[in-house]
């Protein structure tokens, strides 16, 4: 929460929104817990006309008398349901995180400890190195500020007007939720605008693998890797084209499109 608040701040800081942009979160349980909130209303934010006001005023939620008549006590200065098609991250982001992650440990699995690479090695074997695989991905630019704007976007102009479409009342075609929003990622593969965006530095480390492979140094494979070009390229350029979390394509194999 002081996180959110800190960086809200200092996003909006100058801006015509610095006093009234405000704070949502999903229902994660440990937000919106008793002792959560409570912390929220104990920290102050006066404004001019609303000498009273704290951070808890400044969330997104049912709240107020009239509204708060309108839905079961579980909802009432809260949010309905746990689904994530409101929240980006937990829709699709987190999962751009994982596949992007994943696609850096592979490109430098090759690579061993007092190797010149050593340095930029991804690893998921402890959870120290998961936590940095993970913070190096995000720091190389994955995902992309396009995607992250396109899954906002997605929020505004297909979430909200299907919920609206709805009447307010549960979308049946996500009956299953999160589970059932990921399933789909799984099985749809979702199109996406542009390819995830891996660490350089990586793809630097894969292609001198390769090179040195076929110097005879360093690691072998079994079949070839390089490619109609000769220097790694084509094994690079189909390593990202494939999903490593999902072992499954960014489009048929026959370059149709997904239906």
């Amino acid at each position: 929460m002081d996180h959110i608040i800190a960086e809200g701040t200092r996003i909006y800081q100058g801006t015509h929104r610095k006093h009234t942009w405000l704070i949502y979160h999903d229902h994660l349980k440990i937000w919106w817990e008793k002792e959560s909130q409570d912390y929220l209303k104990s920290l102050p934010c006066p404004i001019e006309g609303n000498p009273s006001r704290t951070w808890w005023d400044r969330q997104i939620k049912i709240c107020g008398e009239t509204n708060n008549a309108k839905v079961a006590k579980t909802y009432k200065n809260c949010l309905p349901g746990d689904s994530p098609e409101l929240m980006p991250l937990d829709c699709h982001l987190f999962a751009d995180v994982q596949e992007g992650a994943a696609k850096n440990v592979a490109l430098t699995y090759h690579i061993r400890d007092g190797h010149a690479d050593a340095a930029l090695k991804y690893s998921f074997a402890t959870p120290h190195k998961v936590f940095d695989a993970i913070q190096r991905t995000i720091c190389a630019g994955c995902p992309s500020p396009s995607r992250i704007a396109e899954d906002i976007n997605r929020v505004w102009e297909e979430t909200l007007a299907r919920i609206v479409d709805a009447q307010g009342t549960y979308i049946e075609e996500h009956k299953t939720a999160r589970r059932g929003v990921r399933a789909l990622h799984a099985a749809e593969v979702r199109k996406r605008s542009e390819p995830l965006p891996v660490d350089a530095a990586a793809t630097d480390a894969f292609l001198r693998m390769v090179k040195e492979m076929k110097e005879g140094n360093g690691v072998t494979f079994t079949y070839d890797l390089t490619g109609e070009e000769g220097d790694g390229q084509g094994a690079l350029d189909t390593m990202l084209e494939r999903n490593v979390v999902t072992d499954e394509w960014d489009e048929d194999e026959d370059g149709g499109e997904d239906e």
